[in-house]
């Protein structure tokens, strides 16, 4: 699948396009095929200054999504 992500640093110019594996589902988990997202001003001031956080080791910024429960 693909995502933009933050890897090593945050801001705008930071974020990449990148392609992940499909996830594995454990017990009690479901997957969802996302239709559409919304990148709100949280997003934005993630991606620009991590408010109070420390960048974990990849970082997809979206708050708000919409799909469908399924499978992969």
């Amino acid at each position: 699948m693909k995502a933009f992500e933050l890897k090593d640093q945050f801001g705008i110019d930071a974020l990449q396009l990148t392609e992940r594996p499909d996830p594995t589902l454990a017990h009690g988990q479901v997957a969802i095929k996302v239709k559409a997202v919304s990148l709100n001003y949280r997003d934005l001031m993630t991606v620009k200054h991590g408010g109070t956080r420390t960048l974990p080791s990849r970082l997809i910024p979206c708050s708000d999504g919409a799909g469908e429960v399924g499978q992969l």
